[in-house]
């Protein structure tokens, strides 16, 4: 952008640069179809108070509705006009699709009439092209990057690209996970977005989603090739892959051969470093959550460890409440032939009360600590009588098996 300087004729006009405003068309009026119309508020508050007097005339403000996705791809526009926008400090550019639709996008510098646009992955780098961030070669020089209300075209830390939707997002990187730790009133929504955009895993941090939320996302996620971990979950760890999807501390994760799977964070931490201490490493680390309604059950991530070939022997933790341990056991019985070790959190615990997570509830007789833990051993499966004696169940557990 060119920049026209004065004469120091006077003391304000020393120093003094404006635009030289090269290349734009200074009588072109904006293109109606492209323009809105700011409204005032005369003074008035959002409650519709006058809090500062007389700010009623005035020329009516014109906004140019700017295309900062380029919404159209695969498709080429040439450059009608370029135009100044009193709105932004940038130039803008009306451009002209194949197809005969009109749009305004940022002009950047070195941009000119007649020039020819392309946007998508197949398109030259060249000045006023657009690429999905995916397809920009390392080291080009980008052009943008203004956009509202979301934060997509941004690179966090110059390296990892922000996009507006989870959509957007699998098409650009082809992602087949998805962590959630937004807030919770908005957690169900974005879990169910995530699955939605094609999305294979699933793993939901967020603590306190109202159940009548989760069961609107079981029902959603019912015919879809989705796995969901969690809510209200530590996440899961593949110390051999050096791939933590959550918030538990990597360092006391060990490459191995045991698996783990836990209701609890904590226990879960306790477990591991007990396992780390041992000598013997972790395959897979899975903490699937501790709310009445979440995604993967104590029984599938006990099918998924006695089918992983990675896997030699594992620890099942559970918790007061539902029956899960109890399926998870009844399973192990029938199916598996590998140590299991055990843990059943809540032992102590009144009865009826409410203890802990949100699932850990003892109703109607069922879900007792004494019934895990007999269903557990009638299994074949060595029950640890404290936290601190899980990695010894373990232990005696592979001892019976001959390892």
């Amino acid at each position: 952008m060119a920049i026209k300087t004065f004469k120091p004729y006077t003391p304000a006009r020393r120093n003094m640069t404006v635009s030289a405003f090269d290349g734009v068309d200074k009588k072109a009026k904006p293109e109606r179809s492209l323009v809105e119309t700011l409204k005032k508020n005369a003074g008035r508050n959002s409650y519709g108070h006058i809090t500062v007097r007389h700010r009623g005339g005035g020329n009516k403000r014109k906004y140019r509705v700017i295309d900062f996705k380029r919404l159209k791809t695969d498709m080429s526009a040439t450059v009608q006009r370029i135009e100044y926008d009193p709105n932004r400090s940038a130039f803008i550019a009306l451009i002209k699709y194949e197809d005969g639709t009109l749009s305004y996008i940022l002009a950047p510098y070195g941009l000119n009439v007649n020039d020819t646009l392309f946007s998508g992955a197949d398109a030259d780098i060249k000045v006023g092209n657009a690429l999905p961030i995916s397809a920009i070669p390392v080291g080009t020089l980008i052009h943008n990057i203004e956009l509202t209300p979301g934060k997509g075209g941004q690179l966090f830390e110059g390296k990892v690209p922000v996009f507006d939707t989870v959509a957007e997002a699998k098409k650009a990187t082809d992602c087949n996970a998805s962590m959630i730790f937004v807030p919770p009133p908005f957690a169900a929504d974005a879990i169910m977005e995530a699955a939605d955009a094609g999305v294979k895993l699933i793993v939901c941090i967020t603590e306190g989603i109202p159940v009548q939320d989760m069961q609107k996302v079981k029902a959603f996620l019912k015919d879809k090739d989705v796995t969901l971990i969690g809510p209200n979950c530590p996440g899961i760890v593949n110390p051999a892959a050096n791939c933590k999807i959550g918030i538990m501390p990597a360092y006391i994760f060990k490459p191995g051969r045991i698996g783990i799977v836990s209701r609890s964070g904590t226990l879960t931490y306790e477990a591991v470093w007990q396992v780390t201490n041992m000598g013997l490493g972790q395959s897979m680390c899975i903490g699937i959550g501790g709310d009445p309604v979440h995604g993967m059950t104590q029984q599938q991530a006990v099918q998924f460890f006695t089918e992983d070939p990675n896997t030699d022997a594992f620890i099942m933790i559970g918790e007061i409440g539902g029956s899960e341990e109890e399926e998870a056991a009844e399973w192990i019985k029938n199916n598996c032939k590998k140590p299991v070790a055990a843990f059943i959190a809540g032992a102590t615990a009144p009865k009826g009360r409410r203890m802990g997570h949100a699932g850990a509830i003892v109703a109607g007789g069922k879900g007792t600590a004494a019934a895990k833990q007999e269903a557990l051993k009638e299994a074949g499966i060595v029950v640890a009588k404290t936290p601190a004696q899980m990695g010894a169940a373990l232990a005696e557990a592979m001892k019976n098996k001959g390892m």
